[in-house]
């Protein structure tokens, strides 16, 4: 796994972090968590495809967001800290300072982009088969992604021991467990392939065969039209339609692979220097950390690309945006009306009485022109006190 795997792999404490590393990555991930929420939400109350390509869409920002969020508690507390029990140190040891629940989401992430890539593809070259065999998919592909980022990720736990008599992490030393050096060392050499390689052949080879298929005429627009057939009509629309949905789902996922090559690359190959002897990896230091946050750049990007991709999306965004203005304006008026109204009560109470042409003017009575001088004052103080 990504922490201590090979001779001339180490494990380096990191206490703290340079401002100009750790400034631009809290902004990236405080930007990336309400970005994937955002669009997670939007999602939830829209569809964009099938409903399987629209559930891997929503899992994707769930992932990206638990990522993000490992991410910016990583950045705020680089060091290790520990508590005054044995049990809650043990678990942050096995789980947390060994980056076994980040990297956990991470691999979530790579395997719903893979299984989106397989979706897609199956979605424009196996459509029939695909719209009756959507919940058969769904249950293989989450399974899939379970079993795959679990069993990668089941030997990090292992490369760092809690020692209860110093109240510390330790790292794994090689020959105490000949069977687990064994393993390590296979892990060491099968890591780089596993998350990257092999996953980015894939894709890339999905992708390739999808924009060849997209590329090629519509079967219904080649086929002769001698007269002018409703249902016909009716069947081309709407494949249309669904053709322009996968070319912008297309689109989409296909940027969101293109970020991962492009962010991973930078881990992944100095983990393989380091593998092979060629250059010391340091887990904690500045060129791992910068491997990681790079990662997590994805993960606050893939969100942004589904907006600037997908017209729904921006059509849902735009009325959530409408909305919200409307609110805060009916909320200023009420404010406004609340304010004005007691001042309204004094100048409709201190209006001069103007009497008509040939009426006669009944004199006011002491008791009545005190309780009117009485409301008066009353009324020019609430304003006063309001205003």
């Amino acid at each position: 796994m990504n922490i201590a795997l090979a001779d001339n792999v180490t494990v380096k404490e990191c206490h703290s972090l340079p401002v100009w590393i750790q400034l631009p990555v809290i902004l990236i991930q405080l930007f990336g968590i309400p970005a994937n929420l955002l669009v997670f939400h939007a999602i939830s109350h829209i569809r964009l495809g099938s409903r399987l390509t629209t559930q891997l869409l929503r899992s994707q920002c769930l992932f990206d967001g638990l990522t993000c969020l490992c991410a910016l508690l990583k950045v705020s507390q680089p060091g290790r800290w520990y508590t005054g029990s044995h049990v809650i140190n043990h678990l942050l040891c096995h789980i947390w300072f060994t980056y076994t629940l980040f990297w956990l989401f991470v691999l979530l992430s790579l395997s719903n982009l893979v299984c989106t890539a397989f979706d897609r593809f199956n979605a424009v070259a196996f459509n029939v088969s695909y719209q009756k065999k959507q919940k058969v998919h769904c249950g293989m592909f989450y399974v899939g992604m379970i079993l795959y980022s679990t069993i990668l990720v089941s030997l990090s736990p292992l490369l760092l021991q809690y020692d209860e008599s110093k109240w510390m992490c330790v790292p794994y030393h090689h020959g105490l467990i000949p069977v687990l050096d064994l393993i390590v060392r296979i892990d060491s050499m099968c890591w780089p392939w596993l998350t990257y390689f092999i996953p980015c052949c894939v894709m890339i080879v999905l992708y390739g065969k999808l924009i060849a298929l997209l590329r090629k005429p519509y079967l219904l627009a080649q086929t002769p039209k001698p007269e002018i057939n409703p249902l016909l009509s009716k069947l081309e629309a709407k494949g249309k339609r669904q053709r322009q949905v996968a070319q912008s789902l297309t689109i989409a996922t296909l940027i969101m692979q293109t970020l991962f090559l492009v962010t991973h690359s930078f881990d992944r190959i100095y983990y393989f220097l380091g593998v092979n002897g060629w250059t010391e990896y340091q887990v904690g230091s500045i060129p791992h950390l910068l491997g990681l946050w790079a990662i997590t750049l994805n993960s606050c990007i893939n969100p942004t690309a589904l907006i600037m991709t997908m017209r729904p999306l921006q059509i849902w965004l735009l009325r959530l945006a409408n909305r919200l203005r409307r609110s805060l304006n009916r909320r200023k008026r009420r404010a406004v009306h609340a304010i004005n109204l007691p001042m309204q009560i004094c100048s409709h109470r201190t209006v001069p009485f103007r009497p008509n042409h040939g009426e006669r003017i009944q004199p006011v009575l002491p008791m009545e022109l005190s309780q009117d001088t009485n409301d008066y004052m009353t009324c020019r103080t609430k304003a006063f006190s309001v205003g």
